[in-house]
């Protein structure tokens, strides 16, 4: 179940990141509410993982992921209905201009898809869902009793619960069902091509208006000829295109096969699903044509081993690898977003062009990369610092979870801009921020954290104070050997309103140099000024910290104290 969770969650964020559909969706005036869709099964995919372990046989936590995966399910299809409703704006013609906002939007599409507003919803309610494309309602005597024939396999569905959308997704991916989809699911297009014995992949040549494209299944074409059959080149106005193989599939044809599928060069997003070749094809490597192409998507490509030639690709902006097992180094060009994703055997990560890809990224995601000991960007670099230019000042988002080897060198978070972080399992303090208001150190995965036991100072060279202006809620949990935050770092929190501190055995433990409580007495700074709240739990701090904190905290109206052995 963690597995199907997984894989809706990178779908959903992969059809996210269409650059139309980004740039359709900021139109439409939903960009907040994507945004908010976004972080959350960014931190379902974390959280997930998290939880792998721990949920083996217990039954609540299985009954909350059936229920996750179910929400999910709803998610790829609102994603979906959003895409198809782009598209479907795109090809009639439509403009903002001719329609009533996006309620007029949701009704072309209602219209050029027959019109079944009428099939229920997994919520209890009357939408569109995707998952019902496939199926004819037969039978429907009340709400939680649907039969519905499936149009592949002729199979009666029966569904007595409310969770239409997850019965249906399951039928159509079981062994009986006889759409065979392979073994990736690709991001809603125009045309879907299944190369199968009903559809010779040769019958695309003469498609040469589609704007997008899907192949899977290519382990059904055998020959060189028979995919350059396909004429990709000739197909001038194809900007996104998807090919797929199953991922348990192997072949020493799979390069040529992939060779003779070159497209044509005005190719703007590439996605390459379960190839077993273990090089770049021709259009990929040195003579490399495909040079408008802004994203590329590369995934369970287990046998590739050097990467495409990324720097000769002027335009491209967004990259992701995931789960490439063969790939040991890679070299990144300057871009706006990169993820990578269960990277087993990478070790470093190089750039073209430290400066530029510093000033350019916006997006940068590294999760489960247990091998990576190496970043550059994150390397303390005297002829980088002596020019005085800020590390990472455009990052919005930065997540780095289950790297044990990587060393992040750089205080945290890089500037005022980066209102999302999470940090985990990473060579530094394990961090949490949700927002540009709130912030968790330790926290969850703290436990699982070893290097975070040996930190002893929150410090400046750890933590960026000075990009925490817009803080108001700091949490510091878990961090056993953690003994000191300077008390300047907190004066620089200039909007904290509540601190919470649980769990820091040893923070604020010993006693204060007669000299250094004298100083801060005398400081002619107040470290805590807009302080509300602050709540100390399971701690080891002294009186006379406390007594310190309180003089620092003029504004202080609740203070609660909880097992702290000193405090008596």
């Amino acid at each position: 179940m963690e597995a199907a969770i997984g894989w809706l969650a990178d779908t959903i964020l992969a059809t996210l990141q269409i650059g139309k559909l980004d740039a359709w969706i900021r139109r439409a005036g939903l960009a907040d509410d994507t945004e908010k869709l976004r972080c959350e099964v960014e931190r379902v995919e974390l959280l997930v993982r998290a939880v792998r372990c721990r949920a083996a046989g217990n039954a609540p936590p299985a009954r909350s992921l059936a229920r996750l995966r179910e929400l999910l399910y709803e998610a790829d299809d609102v994603v979906d209905d959003l895409d198809y409703c782009r598209l479907q704006q795109q090809v009639q013609g439509v403009t903002w201009d001719d329609t009533e906002g996006m309620h007029e939007e949701a009704r072309v599409a209602q219209r050029s898809r027959g019109g079944d507003a009428d099939i229920p919803s997994s919520s209890g309610g009357k939408k569109q869902s995707k998952a019902w494309d496939d199926f004819d309602i037969t039978e429907k005597d009340t709400e939680k009793l649907v039969k519905a024939k499936c149009k592949h396999c002729q199979q009666v569905v029966e569904c007595r619960t409310d969770k239409w959308t997850s019965v249906l997704h399951n039928h159509a991916k079981s062994e009986g069902c006889k759409k065979k989809l392979g073994a990736t699911d690709q991001p809603p297009n125009p045309s879907r091509v299944q190369n199968s014995g009903s559809f010779e992949i040769t019958q695309l040549q003469s498609m040469n208006k589609l704007l997008q494209l899907g192949i899977s299944q290519l382990e059904n074409v055998t020959t060189t000829n028979e995919a350059a059959g396909a004429k990709l080149r000739h197909k001038i106005h194809l900007e996104k295109l998807c090919l797929s193989w199953k991922y348990t599939y192997h072949s020493d044809i799979a390069w040529e096969v992939l060779d003779g599928l070159e497209p044509h060069q005005g190719l703007k997003h590439l996605q390459i699903f379960g190839y077993n070749g273990a090089t770049s094809p021709t259009w990929l490597a040195s003579n490399i044509s495909v040079t408008s192409l802004q994203t590329l998507h590369l995934e369970d490509c287990g046998e590739w081993q050097i990467l495409p030639s990324l720097e000769m690709l002027p335009f491209l902006t967004k990259l992701k690898l995931c789960r490439m097992q063969k790939v040991t180094e890679a070299t990144f060009p300057s871009l706006e977003e990169l993820i990578l994703i269960e990277m087993p055997n990478l070790e470093k990560c190089s750039c073209t062009s430290m400066s530029y890809l510093n000033s350019s990224l916006r997006v940068l995601h590294i999760k489960m990369c247990r091998a990576l000991k190496v970043f550059v960007l994150f390397e303390k670099c005297n002829n980088f610092e002596s020019k005085m230019k800020p590390w990472l000042p455009g990052l919005r988002k930065l997540i780095i979870y289950d790297c044990p080897h990587l060393r992040v060198m750089h205080p945290l978070p890089p500037s005022t801009n980066c209102f999302e972080l999470f940090i985990s399992r990473v060579s530094t303090f394990p961090m949490e921020r949700s927002s540009r208001e709130t912030l968790e150190i330790g926290g969850l995965f703290a436990f699982h954290h070893v290097p975070s036991y040996e930190m002893r100072a929150l410090d400046d060279r750890i933590l960026a104070f000075h990009n925490l202006r817009d803080l108001k809620y700091l949490c510091i949990r878990y961090c056993r050997n953690l003994m000191s935050i300077p008390f300047k770092g907190f004066s620089q929190l200039v909007s904290l309103k509540s601190l919470k501190i649980s769990d820091c055995r040893k923070l604020f433990s010993l006693d204060i140099p007669e000299h250094t409580y004298e100083d801060m007495v005398a400081a002619n700074f107040i470290a805590l000024p807009y302080l509300e709240q602050l709540d100390i739990h399971s701690c080891g701090i002294a009186g006379k910290w406390l007594s310190l904190m309180l003089r620092h905290a003029p504004a202080l109206m609740v203070l609660k104290l909880g097992s702290c052995p000193q405090i008596t």
